[in-house]
């Protein structure tokens, strides 16, 4: 480093040379490279955290609704049933009507989460529906719900509109409409909500097809590679998928459907294991 006299006796005036300079930088950009990932990785933790915490209050309002109504269990249905917002003819704990990477009013309108059976029972707070690492937005913003439940649960009103209403995606596998149909899954092992991968999701029914080796809807891996689950016993997990087909990356407008992964594939075991099992049962 140079120094030179200043105008003023007994003063320096010092400076960095060119070397000196480009050292400095250097030190910066290897704090940098070295910090980043970290600062990534806290991030996803942080994002983590925060949607177990959602899940907590969805599993815990799940509860209080079958507490309320004898056990019967929060209704769910696929999107194109019947759904007249605030009336006793909703079917499903949120809106039936189509959601994606267009244009839907469901997409961004509250409407369709608060006047649902199931708002008062996460005190009408909507954003416990949304995972924090859900960024990527539709077409006309960014979408208000990214948990979806599971197709085989919460069917009861839904058969009570008559023959036909029923929807069984994996037909000889069980439905479980009341608290005490949990024997297998028992509770602690039966998941009601997840995340949903932002191309699949079109509405609040997350249809299972159970000993095909397909994922019908894809569940999401929002949280480096991993997906929150909610079960029937109260308890929430982030559960890290183990291959990376199940990983699949989100890409605005692209459509994410019949995922095959194979019957052998352990990530597809976990997840129907936890979905319901045969009739017989």
């Amino acid at each position: 480093m140079r120094s030179k006299f200043s105008p003023r006796p007994g003063i320096f005036l010092h400076a960095f040379t060119l070397i000196e300079l480009l050292v400095v930088i250097a030190i910066i950009a290897i704090l940098a490279s070295l910090l980043l990932p970290v600062l990534a990785q806290a991030k996803v933790r942080a994002q983590g955290a925060a949607c177990v915490s959602n899940f907590k209050q969805v599993q815990l309002g799940w509860q209080m609704y079958g507490s309320d109504f004898t056990d019967i269990l929060l209704p769910n249905a696929p999107n194109g049933i019947q759904f007249n917002k605030g009336s006793s003819s909703n079917y499903a704990w949120c809106d039936t009507v189509m959601e994606g990477w267009g244009v839907q009013d469901a997409n961004i309108n509250p409407i369709y989460l608060m006047d649902s059976f199931f708002s008062p029972y996460v005190g009408h707070q909507i954003r416990v529906f949304k995972c924090p690492a859900d960024s990527i937005t539709s077409s006309n913003g960014a979408r208000l719900r990214s948990c979806s439940m599971n197709s085989q649960v919460g069917q009861y009103l839904l058969t009570k509109l008559g023959p036909g209403y029923g929807s069984n995606p994996s037909p000889g596998y069980k439905i479980y409409n009341m608290m005490n149909d949990f024997t297998c899954p028992a509770p602690a092992s039966g998941w009601i909500f997840c995340d949903e991968h932002p191309g699949s999701i079109d509405d609040g029914f997350l249809k299972i097809s159970m000993n095909t080796g397909v994922w019908t809807d894809v569940p999401g891996s929002f949280h480096g590679g991993s997906c929150t689950f909610g079960f029937a016993d109260g308890h929430v997990e982030l559960h890290k998928w183990t291959d990376s087909q199940s990983k699949v990356s989100v890409n605005r407008g692209v459509t994410v459907k019949n995922l095959r992964l194979g019957q052998t594939n352990a990530d597809y075991q976990w997840f129907v294991q936890r979905s319901s099992c045969l009739e017989s049962f």
